[in-house]
């Protein structure tokens, strides 16, 4: 149960930071693709 709790987290972290580009500003700073 823990770990579905955990995913949970992390799934709505990935998509509240994807919805501010936080992704993509990572990206053009560092060139990591």
């Amino acid at each position: 149960q823990a770990d579905q709790v955990w995913i949970n987290y992390v799934n709505t972290w990935i998509k509240l930071k994807q919805e501010r580009g936080f992704f993509k500003e990572l990206d053009d700073k560092w060139k990591l693709n």
